[in-house]
């Protein structure tokens, strides 16, 4: 096999299963991660469902309203109890052989415990527990329940660059989940680098200043900043997100991305914030959440921004798509055994640099 010089990270990172199981070990299990929104989980009993790693999790909130996280894992045969999300205010019950267990994690009743089970102390098969913070609405989680990394010093500068947008103040306006044929990494490359900004996306997000640009990087995140071209007047795009303006001021109305390692992007503008979450599933595909709010406008309430306008511009919101097809090509060149990166633009793909140091440095731990 012809062996092609690459920089960053070798090609087999995208394609390789011995890649893909060790990474659910060493980088997903042993970060943060983003589980879901406070909305998600608003009255007693609700819960919603994650992965992280190789550990099936879930957040759920009790009958006191106390916020809660366990493995969601039936400490019997260890089957998967709950999917996907709802609300389950009697109790968390397994479907193999109904054991069943309160909100808070203790275990309830045994079916036939006294012939069957009569020396087991059901105080010693709780639920595991896993751990969860909350920041500005948004819920992450790790599956240790006593060794998680500290969470603000995980999170480090992203308060400070994420501006003053705050979920527990706003509705969801738009979600979607796009199948991705592609490895999770490329998602999260294309997401953090600006040099594709003035090509691929030339029509698609017009009014953003992409030259003057600043860049973070931090506990292996990424925060990036580019103003409007014209002060006063949103990037084109914005038109088609139906909120009110949500910047606290006009100094916010560029566009604001970050990278939450290793896998969340979150996206802000003048009318709304994103998330972005890249599931992996297989080596080679992968999964992505969207989710977008902002402050919806009334029946009868005109729309206040002020856009910039160019012509060539897109007719309709574009830009993910385009990012998903591009992903997608990448993966196509990654299974050649001519693929890989041959170069990075010196200001530009950056970011990709800092995300290929902080991957290797946890594969190799």
């Amino acid at each position: 096999m012809k062996r092609v010089s690459t920089i960053g990270l070798d090609r087999e990172a995208y394609f390789s299963e011995h890649w893909h199981t060790r990474e659910q070990e060493k980088v997903f299990s042993n970060n943060w991660s983003f589980a879901g929104i406070l909305g998600d989980v608003r009255n007693n009993g609700d819960y919603i469902c994650t992965n992280v790693g190789r550990n099936p999790l879930f957040v759920i909130r009790d009958e006191h309203g106390v916020l809660r996280a366990f493995h969601n894992i039936c400490r019997h045969r260890g089957t998967v109890m709950l999917r996907g999300k709802g609300n389950i205010a009697n109790g968390i019950q397994c479907g193999y052989h109904c054991w069943r267990y309160e909100l808070n994690g203790e275990l309830r009743s045994i079916p036939q415990q006294t012939k069957q089970f009569s020396l087991v102390d059901k105080s010693k098969l709780s639920l595991h527990p896993a751990t969860i913070e909350v920041f500005r609405g948004m819920i992450f989680i790790h599956p240790h329940p006593t060794e998680a990394p500290d969470f603000d010093q995980w999170l480090g500068q992203f308060e400070e660059h994420l501006g003053p947008y705050d979920l527990t103040e706003l509705e969801e306006v738009h979600s979607i989940r796009h199948p991705l044929k592609a490895n999770w990494k490329l998602f999260i490359e294309n997401h953090i680098e600006s040099y594709h900004l003035w090509y691929a996306h030339k029509n698609s997000i017009l009014g953003l200043n992409h030259e003057d640009q600043v860049n973070y990087y931090y506990n292996g995140h990424w925060s990036f900043f580019q103003p409007t071209l014209v002060p006063g007047k949103m990037a084109e795009f914005e038109k088609y997100i139906p909120s009110q303006i949500i910047a606290a001021s006009e100094k916010w109305y560029g566009s604001g991305d970050h990278l939450l390692y290793p896998n969340l992007g979150v996206v802000s503008g003048a009318k709304f914030i994103a998330i972005l979450r890249a599931i992996p599933l297989t080596p080679t595909t992968s999964e992505i959440e969207i989710r977008v709010f902002g402050k919806p406008l009334g029946i009868d309430e005109a729309d206040p921004g002020v856009y910039y306008e160019a012509a060539g511009s897109s007719e309709e919101f574009s830009v993910n798509m385009e990012d998903i097809d591009l992903c997608e090509l990448v993966q196509e060149g990654m299974l050649s055994e001519y693929g890989g990166v041959g170069a990075l633009a010196r200001d530009y793909e950056q970011s990709i640099k800092h995300f290929h140091e902080k991957y290797l440095s946890e594969m190799s731990s």
